[in-house]
């Protein structure tokens, strides 16, 4: 007689009679092995290593039917992928990624982003376009905010926002300024003279200073500026420079300039002028002291009036006295220390100042 089958096997199971031993594998009622002889086995060893095999060929079987997303065994009606099974549309959907923007699931092809995958429609919104031509683009250079495209990073720039400008109006010392910035470029001298003196007023009310005779102020082009500065690095930061005949002092502040650079560079000279004259036991320190005293004294002018671009300017300097100096003196003493700064230009020692401004890393 039969015995009836278990519907999920675990195990091989024997039934032995009045004849010998047979074995029966649980898959179906219909499968059942043969007898293994009329007789009992005299080697139980290939006997249990042939009931080992049943078992794991059955177990094999069984489990190749066992969806691949909920992990039950498929009924009726079911998916087949790459070798895999699933239960029905809905368990095979469940295995797909989500866009990363519209949070749906892929069904077709997809990107990989460093952020994660975006069907190819969320894709292609947002690839950026050049804000110069407007073209879209896989491959870009970033200025800041903007991006463009390599054929218009290309272009000339404009020396007041060195931003890749195509229609910029060319100066006679060779700068190149766009309609924008020209809009708010400083040319006459009057223009010039009142910024000039509202500058030297509020860096009184930052240093304390303010019983001090102005120098002169007179307007150049890059040329002329760049006759009377020895400067070894890119002459196209340059915007000023202060000079001290011993009788009269003149500033040389740069013609056709912005407004805010305008402002910012008088700032940065006037405060030569009251170095010069309050704190003479700096005139043997390097260059770089006095460099970095007054960006550092620019760098809280733009904080107090939040000239964003100016202060980004001063930050991301990177020229070696101009830049490595204005960073030294923040770490040393924060964003926004006047006083501290000034204790430290009355004791400070000039022999033990290096050469050379110390490079700090931010």
């Amino acid at each position: 007689s039969s015995l009836p089958l278990p519907s999920v096997p675990v195990r091989v199971i024997y039934i032995t009679n009045k004849n010998g031993w047979k074995i029966l594998c649980s898959k179906s009622d219909s499968f059942n092995m043969a007898f293994l002889g009329g007789k009992r086995p005299k080697n139980l060893n290939s006997l249990k290593l042939l009931s080992i095999s049943f078992f794991l060929l059955n177990t094999y079987v069984c489990m190749a039917n066992i969806c691949s997303s909920c992990n039950r065994q498929t009924r009726g009606q079911h998916l087949v992928s790459k070798g895999r099974y699933y239960c029905n549309q809905a368990c095979y959907m469940k295995t797909k990624p989500r866009c990363l923007k519209c949070k749906l699931r892929i069904t077709t092809g997809y990107y990989v982003t460093p952020k994660g995958a975006m069907c190819k429609k969320c894709y292609g919104e947002s690839i950026p376009r050049c804000s110069s031509c407007r073209t879209k683009m896989e491959y870009w250079t970033s200025l800041g905010k903007k991006k463009y495209c390599n054929r218009c990073i290309k272009k000339p720039r404009c020396s007041e926002c060195w931003l890749p400008k195509s229609k910029a109006k060319r100066l006679q010392d060779g700068r190149r300024i766009c309609k924008r910035c020209m809009a708010q470029t400083v040319t006459s001298l009057k223009q010039a003279t009142a910024i000039f003196k509202k500058s030297r007023k509020v860096l009184g009310t930052i240093t304390g200073e303010t019983k001090q005779k102005m120098p002169v102020l007179k307007l150049c082009y890059l040329d002329e500026l760049e006759l009377k500065v020895q400067f070894d690095n890119d002459i196209s930061t340059l915007r000023g420079y202060y000079h001290d005949t011993g009788r009269t002092k003149i500033i040389f502040l740069l013609r056709t300039v912005t407004k805010e650079h305008m402002a910012v560079t008088s700032v940065h000279e006037h405060m030569h002028d009251i170095v010069r004259k309050h704190y003479g036991r700096l005139n043997r320190a390097p260059p770089w002291v006095h460099e970095g005293i007054c960006q550092y004294i620019s760098a809280i002018f733009c904080k107090k009036y939040k000239l964003k671009k100016s202060l980004i300017e001063l930050e991301t300097h990177g020229d070696p006295v101009y830049g490595n100096s204005y960073r030294f003196f923040r770490k040393k003493f924060g964003a926004n220390n006047w006083p501290g700064l000034r204790r430290w230009m009355k004791s400070i020692s000039v022999r033990s100042i290096p050469r050379n401004a110390p490079i700090v890393r931010d």
